[in-house]
């Protein structure tokens, strides 16, 4: 498929795809803010984020390149006001110490909201405190010089930021998790940037000679999904390259701690099955399961309330070499239908009231309609 039918698909796309009509989506939404408006706020904490890289040689010189962290808070707890992050290189022996602090350039409330729920929202986006689901989003943004740096590892070269004590770090700490053993616990957000061979020459590239741009996230992550037994959720987190020459593919990996030690998902959860209510490959094909290689789109059927930890990896190839991998690490809320949930509508069921289920049909076909059919 065409880069362009995945840019427009983004574009379509709100927070989540439905196969449903815009007119339920809307109720839905709205019976949402108007459940958390009168929640009890919680202690919440750093949701997650992700870091990636492009190469400004051009305009800053041989070897540098321009690191971008970005960071979402959940605007019901405690305050996230860092003027900036400290982007370190994990050690590599005979390789210079790297490390940068990154101000911050972006400080933006990307709560969803709608008409209905005009108190929804995170105001102002470092301290604000809003209803449970109101997001912050913060982007940290700076050059760091890699001209010192020799070919990568087999490893790779990895770049993080972390969770720490004071200065320029991530606060402390994650939410209570319901799927992985992250619960509650500190935290890394990473890239990663390979080796590279020339296919032509033979050469082992350093950084500065590679001049590389990393995938980047096109779409800011899904926050909030609702438990509905006739609702088929297209969780989107497709990502680009921005090198027209390289490839990119999809896959689920583990979040990290301030080791940048791994946390396990706890059972019945694993890499194969990081979420509830995910569809196997009757529904969506097995090499789409858990997640679209090509798309990053994950299909569910949530069916269990809690918050729930995934680690999105993109990893791109050049002339079949990997070459970066950047990791989105985020954690997703389900929640319960609210008691002012409109009636769920199965379109499998006889209706009552044909007359009446008639005039819904006449009124949706005069609406746009949200609708997507894979086959």
């Amino acid at each position: 498929m065409h880069l362009t039918y995945f840019r427009g698909l983004i574009i379509k796309s709100l927070f989540m795809r439905s196969k449903t009509v815009a007119f339920f989506r809307n109720l839905l939404i709205g019976s949402i803010f108007g459940f958390f408006l009168v929640t009890e706020a919680t202690a919440s904490h750093v949701l997650g984020g992700e870091i990636s890289f492009k190469c400004v040689a051009a305009t800053a010189g041989p070897g540098r390149y321009e690191f971008t962290v970005v960071v979402f808070r959940d605007c019901n707890g405690i305050p996230l006001d860092l003027a900036a992050l400290q982007l370190q290189m994990q050690p590599v022996p005979g390789q210079p110490n790297i490390s940068q602090v990154l101000p911050r350039v972006l400080s933006q409330d990307v709560t969803l909201r709608c008409a209905t729920a005009s108190g929804f929202s995170c105001d102002p986006p470092p301290t604000g405190n809003g209803p449970e689901g109101s997001v912050a989003k913060f982007v940290y943004k700076g050059i760091v010089d890699l001209s010192g740096l020799a070919a990568a590892p087999t490893t790779g070269y990895t770049f993080y930021v972390t969770t720490g004590f004071g200065g320029n770090t991530l606060p402390c700490c994650r939410p209570s998790i319901n799927n992985s053993l992250a619960s509650n616990g500190n935290q890394s957000l990473q890239v990663k940037m390979f080796r590279y061979t020339d296919p032509l020459t033979g050469a082992v590239l350093t950084p500065a000679q590679m001049c590389d741009d990393s995938p980047i996230f096109s779409n800011d992550p899904t926050a909030l999904l609702v438990i509905n037994p006739n609702d088929t959720v297209y969780y989107q987190n497709f990502a680009i390259d921005p090198n027209n020459s390289d490839s990119a593919s999809f896959g689920i990996d583990y979040p990290l701690n301030q080791g940048l030690t791994p946390y396990f998902y706890t059972p019945p959860y694993s890499l194969t099955n990081p979420l509830p209510g995910l569809l196997g490959p009757a529904v969506v094909g097995a090499a789409n399961h858990p997640i679209n290689p090509v798309s990053g789109e994950i299909v569910l059927r949530p069916n269990q309330t809690g918050t729930f930890v995934t680690v999105i990896k993109v990893t791109s190839y050049r002339c079949g070499q990997k070459i970066a991998e950047v990791y989105r690490d985020f954690s997703l809320k389900i929640i319960a239908l609210p008691a002012n949930y409109p009636p769920v509508y199965n379109p499998n069921t006889p209706s009552t009231n044909p007359t009446k289920f008639l005039n819904i049909v006449v009124f949706l076909i005069k609406k746009p309609m949200a609708y997507r059919d894979w086959e």
